[in-house]
């Protein structure tokens, strides 16, 4: 189950700007449904245009789907833990996550970098054990 939970982190990570995207579109897609047909569907309609945004913008989005047509499920909260985990980080080692999860080779980030390519895979392993407690805690994966 573990390597399950690490393979489904690593995918959110080398996802995380199709997330993002796919995030803004649902939102933006939301409202502009909600704006046409005066409610999303099975919500009632509401005429302040204000606390109508409002209610959009709090209401969770339950899945996305991908480009590539992977479903992601909670994407807000796999964005969460993303961030939070590049926040704990330093800025040079967030640095060669970020350029791995990319699609770079750990070939090509240590060149780029200047550090050992065991070093890129370290930071990953650092990364990728961070964020799958995290999605645990938020309930986005299970390790028995």
């Amino acid at each position: 189950m573990r390597i399950k939970a690490y393979g489904i982190v690593d995918r959110m990570f080398r996802n995380q700007h199709s997330i993002e995207t796919a995030v803004l579109e649902a939102r933006s897609v939301g409202r502009a449904s909600c704006n046409a047909r005066g409610g999303g569907s099975g919500t009632p309609h509401i005429s302040d245009p204000t606390a109508r945004e409002a209610i959009e913008n709090i209401m969770p989005i339950s899945a996305v789907q991908l480009p590539n047509g992977y479903i992601v499920r909670d994407p807000e909260n796999w964005l969460k833990v993303i961030h939070y985990v590049y926040s704990e980080m330093a800025e040079p080692d967030r640095q060669v996550v970020q350029m791995f999860y990319s699609g770079k080779s750990a070939i090509a980030v240590s060149i780029e970098c200047h550090v050992y390519e065991s070093t890129v895979y370290r930071l990953r392993s650092e990364c990728r054990h961070m964020a799958t407690e995290l999605a645990c805690q938020y309930g986005l994966v299970r390790v028995a």
